[in-house]
């Protein structure tokens, strides 16, 4: 049987998009489960499932029945949430199996509620405490002039001799990033202003994509993300995960500790540092070494506040920079992380300093946000 030679053009095609959407499939999972009452068994419906820092969730339906469809593969944490409950959690790791399921059991949770004062207005001290916060938590950067809290109210604060500021809330902020065009739902569970400066801050965090009023805006947006993204730290761990530093405009460098006044300088390069990843399984990776690293990003100036931020630590360098310079420390010597550049770790595991450190909520993706090309 002879065929024609647009049939072979096509049976070509065919064959050719079928290992494409067969490759395709293979990158995406699906978790899908059952949540349930652990004292009546009954199915509990509108229950919140998502992937922590995600954009990646769903709730239960009548039946308590979820699904979250189209996961890259990696590590991740599904919570589950509801009013009533204690909220639950599981950690999980997506690399060959295309379809997981997991099951929920919730415990009955009663709130006691603490007194309250309620006021239409708060004094002095809280709004002072308040703009401290919102710089140190939101940031300083260009994109936190178009970022706001919607419900800070629920904020309080506490101040001693041994911090600074420490800031705790009754609920999940609630953080419209215009800039970034997302909704932010924020569950703080530590925030620590120490005396000398530092930030250390932590939550359950659950991202929504804001819909776009025109094509103009969610261009824009697209176009803010990427520029979030390029030389941020999960685009770094990406780059070396992949041995592509230099390719991805990044130079490193063994310091003993950061020094403002020493950002120029180009000797003991480390070009890869593939001697400090440790593969651990087909998408996990573990990081080790001692002392910090210094990591200058090539492709990208320096935002002007960043500037005026380094020069008030102690920077001489009174004008803008056309590279970010951040350090990195491990305080226990090894962190763990994923091929997506997720920290799949305790959140104190690593530390950093510099452009990243100064970085804040304000120009945080969520980590399944990958860039167009």
């Amino acid at each position: 049987m002879r065929l024609s030679i647009a049939k072979i053009i096509f049976i070509i095609l065919f064959f050719h998009l079928s290992i494409q959407l067969s490759s395709q499939s293979k990158n995406y999972h699906t978790i899908t489960g059952n949540v349930y009452d652990e004292e009546s068994g009954e199915p509990i419906p509108f229950v919140n499932v998502f992937l922590d820092g995600t954009t990646l969730g769903s709730s239960t339906d009548q039946n308590g029945k979820y699904i979250i469809n189209k996961i890259p593969r990696g590590s991740y944490r599904i919570i589950v949430s509801m009013i009533g409950y204690q909220r639950d959690d599981r950690d999980v790791q997506l690399i060959n199996k295309s379809t997981i399921t997991i099951n929920f059991k919730l415990i009955t949770f009663v709130y006691k509620l603490e007194e309250i004062n309620v006021t239409t207005e708060r004094d002095y001290d809280w709004v002072n405490d308040a703009g401290v916060f919102q710089k140190n938590f939101l940031g300083s950067s260009n994109n936190s002039s178009e970022c706001k809290i919607v419900n800070g109210e629920i904020l309080e604060f506490i101040k001693s001799d041994d911090f600074h500021l420490k800031a705790k809330a009754s609920e999940p902020l609630v953080i419209l990033n215009e800039a970034l065009g997302y909704k932010v739902i924020f569950d703080l569970k530590e925030f620590v202003l120490s005396n000398d400066n530092e930030v250390n801050y932590y939550g359950i965090i659950r991202f929504e994509e804001l819909i776009p009023e025109t094509d103009i805006q969610e261009l824009g947006w697209e176009k803010r993300r990427k520029e979030a993204y390029y030389g941020s730290f999960r685009h770094f761990l990406v780059a070396l995960c992949k041995g592509e530093l230099n390719e991805n405009g990044y130079y490193t460098y063994t310091v003993d500790y950061p020094d403002w006044n020493d950002l120029r300088r180009r000797d003991f390069l480390n070009p890869n540092l593939t001697d400090i990843v440790e593969k651990i399984t087909t998408i996990e990776r573990i990081l080790k070494f001692n002392d910090y690293i210094m990591v200058a990003y090539m492709n990208e100036w320096e935002e002007k506040e960043f500037q005026t931020y380094r020069n008030y630590l102690g920077s001489k360098i009174f004008r803008e920079l056309d590279y970010q310079t951040s350090w990195v420390k491990l305080p226990y010597g090894v962190a763990m992380f994923d091929i997506n550049g997720n920290i799949a770790d305790n959140y104190k595991s690593i530390k950093v300093f510099g452009y990243w450190g100064w970085q804040k909520v304000a120009d945080l993706l969520p980590t399944d946000y990958v860039p167009n090309e």
